[in-house]
């Protein structure tokens, strides 16, 4: 549908509604939207743990060990487990064993020259001491590569359930391993372990939950008619990827691991809300649009109702972490890390442009079978980082390099904007309704709690009262807007919740 009028709005019922590209992408990605907001809880439950017992310089070393790793990584990570994922059923047979060879062997190199040049990054980063932890730092892009290819199929067949119970083994493990460790040790090598961890957890559950079994297959030609996707969707990784080894070897150069720390942290904070979204839109929404085989009323419905979701989630923690980000901080981090406070400003902005502009650009190209689109859009975001981060960072510490990604969000989401308009048409007034609907929504319940902040901000417990109110006062005026005005992202959640209620009756 081109464009959903007052009329449709006003008679919403998902039972009338003719199956949509988001209801499909519920129905088949039910446990990999709990699987996402699971690892979040145990990702960021631990973190604020260890955040008690570490300091912003550990949790910085560790950033700063994966950049090398992962930058040898990202010119050598062809995604030939995405072309597989294309190819006809049967058709992905003869490749399995052969791709799984070629990522155990391109780990195993990585491995070797991280370890063999570890020194010279250290030294880079003003960190001699701690060469063993660059050392290390490719073990768990090793470990990872041994995993079954075959967990290919629990995608293919929509077993996400398997997927779950995989990512929430490996998750438990390293956030169990980390806090304990942090308790005796001290120092970054209790985050180290704990991801070390991890990762073996991860790998023995790929084997548990499926049954095919890969053998070494060095019969590297068979992968020749996988390069004509697996291109792009490599030079869409590299260059990002590229992007963010810049952006943290600039920030570890000319800083400091504190500095480090805290500047991942905040990132990660930011992101927190907007990317399980971005993930479920790209994961599940991609393979639904797939199936749509290009047809464009659907790739319409497609990005307005992850538009829709995007917005309903991003901008409430973005009006909170503006208003209230000091206080979140000092109450559930501690005064060690109010650092992260002026990069949360910046960097909330840009994880909520990146979640509901960036990341349904990316699933709609690729779907429509044109990432090289994509790939323009990630050249344009590397080229804007390579010319504002290092300025900045020299210039302006770590808050230049928030600044930097700020600046070059807009400019890239504006041309996903450009891209999308070009592509699909979609119905921009309804947008704009969305975007004026949300910020109403989410701006309007703060009044009180302003008007009362002398009480609230002094007592935790009223304060985190407060912003229960506020989500319930959120919830209870994006309906009203959806009922009365028929405008806003009301019709898209009401198919979002008839969808998982149908899951449990």
């Amino acid at each position: 549908m081109n464009e959903l009028n007052n009329t449709e709005y006003r008679e919403t019922r998902v039972e009338q509604e003719p199956p949509s590209v988001l209801t499909r992408s519920l129905s088949a990605g039910y446990w990999s939207l709990l699987d996402t907001i699971m690892q979040k809880v145990l990702i960021f439950g631990s973190f604020f743990i260890t955040a008690r017992l570490l300091t912003p310089a550990d949790f910085g070393l560790i950033a700063l060990a994966a950049i090398y790793p992962n930058l040898l990584d990202s010119f050598t990570a062809i995604a030939f487990d995405t072309a597989l994922t294309q190819r006809k059923s049967g058709e992905e047979r003869m490749y399995l064993s052969v791709v799984w060879t070629f990522n155990i062997l391109r780990s195993f190199v990585v491995f070797i020259l991280v370890y063999a040049s570890a020194f010279v990054f250290a030294r880079l980063f003003h960190t001699p001491d701690t060469l063993l932890l660059f050392q290390l730092a490719a073990l768990p892009l090793l470990i990872q590569s041994f995993a079954n290819i075959g967990q290919i199929y629990l995608f293919r067949e929509l077993e996400l359930k398997k997927i779950f119970i995989r990512d929430m083994v490996s998750y438990v493990t390293t956030a169990i391993v980390s806090v304990a460790t942090a308790f005796i040790l001290h120092t970054y090598w209790a985050l180290f372990i704990g991801n070390i961890m991890g990762m073996i957890a991860a790998v023995i559950m790929t084997y548990t939950l499926q049954n095919y079994r890969p053998r070494f297959d060095f019969l590297f030609h068979k992968l020749k008619p996988l390069l004509g996707f697996s291109q792009w969707i490599f030079g869409q990784g590299l260059v990002t990827r590229l992007a963010q080894t810049l952006e943290d070897g600039v920030i570890g150069h000319f800083t400091n691991p504190a500095s480090v720390g805290l500047y991942s942290k905040s990132k990660s904070l930011a992101y927190a809300p907007t990317s399980p979204l971005a993930n479920i839109i790209g994961k599940i929404g991609f393979s639904a649009l797939v199936a749509t085989e290009g047809s464009l009323p659907h790739v319409r419905e497609g990005f307005h109702k992850s538009f829709d979701l995007a917005l309903f989630v991003a901008v409430p923690f973005m009006v909170i972490i503006w208003l209230f980000g000091a206080n979140l901080v000092h109450i559930i981090l501690g005064d060690t890390w109010m650092g992260v406070v002026p990069l949360l400003n910046s960097l909330v902005v840009v994880s909520g442009l990146n979640a509901s502009i960036l990341s349904i650009t990316a699933m709609i190209m690729n779907a429509v079978g044109r990432p090289q689109l994509q790939f323009r859009l990630n050249v344009i975001s590397f080229i804007c980082v390579i010319a504002f981060l290092p300025l900045l960072v020299i210039t302006k510490g770590v808050i230049g390099a928030a600044f930097a990604l700020l600046a070059t969000a807009f400019i890239v989401n504006g041309y996903g904007l450009y891209i999308v308009n070009k592509t699909i048409s979609p119905a921009w007034r309804r947008v704009v309704e969305g975007v004026l609907v949300s910020f109403t929504a989410a701006l309007l319940p703060i009044l009180p709690i302003i008007y009362f902040s002398h009480s609230i901000m002094g007592n935790p417990t009223l304060f985190f009262i407060s912003l229960i109110l506020y989500g319930i006062s959120y919830l209870s005026t994006i309906f009203l807007f959806g009922k009365k005005f028929h405008k806003g992202p009301l019709a898209t959640l009401l198919v979002v919740f008839s969808v998982l209620f149908r899951k449990y009756r």
